[in-house]
């Protein structure tokens, strides 16, 4: 009760900028730049795209503003921004919110923004969170959030629709099923109508979830093939073409292998060997809207370089390297509205990288670019990418090394200056609903 009414006393705009939104009995709205006055100076333009054109010039320093809708206060003007991603603006999307969800520290926070007018609802949960979490929307505009609570393993649950999220504020996420834990985080994915989700039980094995107009039909499938449960290391990822749901996934051979479910059983795994060994850190991957119908990253395990392949008329292309990209941990890749993809990740010098997939039936990688928007954090975790909404080709969430989450966009074919999102001591996802 005393930290609800300090909270109040505070005020929505400094909530805003805490990212404790909404921790009374109902969610608080934010506007487009809801943060206090005190906030650095602007950033610099991001550039016009193409074949990278410069960035425009830092921004003048600020005055101090009370208003909640400020952009920030006094303080140095910003760098100008990096040029575009070299391969130019391309279709944007059509969905209409952006959700978001990352561990806030005493609570999740779990946020609805609306792309066109940039104000945004928290909705705070009760419960905490550190590993990777999955998120996803089918085509009805049903959201489902898949997360491993801190404090006890157990794997919950929470749906998005009709603008609103259930559970509401202060509320704690359901038990996909009363005590049914995992060893780490998991991965989402959704077709037209349902999401698929893939996690890695106590057992080290690998299983299978599926939720369709928000009703289970599967919790805890076994991912079997021929009598052989597949298993890992770290948990695999999840992406659907169409109705099948594919999973990669790097085995304790240091080998990637994807697998895919079709009329209700499993095929068997299949491997992709290169010359070296991958990395045990979860991989990548995503169904795209033209060209390739799936496209897979993983990490090399000798010089962490970043290795993609494509899969075309159900033929996969061999494992290559994606020049200049290298890290320790998960990638994040998303498709671009009408073909392509995006890949963000933390590079081994602990910063923000992006890099862009051409379209095509033979489509090639940009070089990757360092930061988003005329900044260049430092990160405390693997970023997240999704799809993008109205107006943009591609959306941003990463925290930097001060537990900071910001949020970008791409548009033009670069990305806008990275907008503050509130604060996270874990993982975080996005994902946009139509």
């Amino acid at each position: 009760m005393h930290q609800i009414t300090i909270f109040r006393a505070l005020g929505p705009a400094l909530l805003c900028g805490l990212g404790l939104l909404g921790l009374g009995a109902a969610p608080v709205a934010c506007s487009a730049g809801g943060q206090p006055g005190t906030s650095p100076g602007g950033e610099g333009g991001a550039g016009s795209g193409g074949a990278g054109a410069s960035g425009g010039a830092g921004g003048a320093a600020g005055a101090p503003v009370a208003s909640s809708s400020s952009t920030g206060g006094g303080g140095m003007g910003g760098g100008g921004g990096e040029g575009g991603m070299g391969a130019g603006g391309g279709a944007t999307g059509t969905a209409k919110k952006i959700l978001t969800v990352f561990g806030g520290g005493s609570v999740v926070i779990a946020n609805q923004v609306d792309p066109v007018t940039g104000t945004s609802i928290s909705t705070p949960w009760q419960d905490q969170t550190e590993d990777a979490i999955g998120l996803a929307a089918d085509d009805s505009g049903t959201g489902v959030c898949l997360l491993r609570s801190k404090t006890t393993g157990e794997l919950r649950y929470a749906f998005y629709g009709s603008d609103a999220w259930t559970p509401g504020a202060s509320g704690t996420p359901t038990a996909l099923e009363p005590g049914l834990t995992s060893t780490s985080g998991l991965s989402v994915a959704a077709d037209g109508a349902a999401a698929h989700g893939a996690f890695r039980g106590k057992d080290g094995k690998y299983y299978y979830a599926r939720v369709q107009n928000k009703i289970w039909s599967s919790k805890q499938e076994a991912i079997t093939a021929g009598g052989q449960q597949s298993s890992g290391p770290n948990p695999p990822a999840v992406a659907a073409i169409g109705t099948t749901p594919v999973i990669a996934f790097v085995g304790a051979d240091g080998i990637f292998y994807d697998q895919s479910r079709s009329g209700g059983a499993w095929s068997p795994a299949t491997a992709h060997p290169f010359a070296g060994k991958a990395a045990s850190v979860t991989p990548a991957i995503a169904a795209l809207d033209a060209g390739p119908e799936l496209v897979a990253v993983f990490v090399e395990g000798g010089a962490n370089g970043l290795y993609w392949l494509a899969r075309k008329g159900g033929t996969w292309t061999a494992p290559t390297p994606i020049t200049g990209a290298a890290s320790t941990e998960s990638p994040s890749l998303a498709p671009l509205p009408g073909g392509g993809a995006i890949l963000a990740y933390r590079g081994t010098d602990q910063r923000l990288y992006t890099a862009r997939l051409g379209t095509g039936d033979a489509p090639a990688w940009t070089a990757p670019l360092a930061g988003a928007g005329g900044a260049s954090p430092f990160l405390s975790g693997p970023p997240a990418v999704a799809k993008g909404a109205i107006g943009a080709e591609a959306e941003l969430l990463y925290v930097d090394n001060l537990s900071s989450v910001y949020s970008s966009r791409l548009v033009n074919g670069a990305w806008i200056a990275p907008k503050f999102a509130g604060s996270a001591s874990g993982r975080v996802a996005i994902t946009t609903v139509p």
